[in-house]
């Protein structure tokens, strides 16, 4: 990983898994971080560090980036780094989902 040391990191996703671990581990690194995904509560239980800032949004809205992003900005003064981590799974076996599903999941709206 390229130095972190005072820079800022925006991550999406970061409630659980690699979000999550990202997140820790940019922190361990010198980082100051912001997170979000679409539970806040979780979020902050997840997080217990001065370094890391929760927001609420759901990436799968416009209005929820620009508000993640500029809560960033207003927070830590800005963005060096931005982890594009959110995203959706489903379990299904292949034949039986329907096609609107996977153009519902390219376009992230599922």
């Amino acid at each position: 990983m390229f130095p972190l040391k005072d820079k800022v990191v925006a991550i999406t996703g970061a409630s659980s898994g690699i979000g999550k671990a990202l997140a820790l581990t940019a922190v361990q690194l010198g980082a100051k971080v912001a997170v979000c995904a679409r539970n806040e509560q979780r979020l902050k239980e997840g997080f217990d560090n001065s370094n890391i800032f929760c927001v609420g949004a759901d990436v799968s809205k416009e209005d929820d980036c620009k508000r993640f992003i500029d809560a960033t900005i207003a927070q830590w003064g800005r963005v060096d780094v931005l982890i594009n981590n959110a995203g959706i799974s489903m379990r299904a076996l292949f034949e039986d989902v329907a096609a609107v599903f996977f153009d519902a999941d390219n376009d992230g709206d599922a």
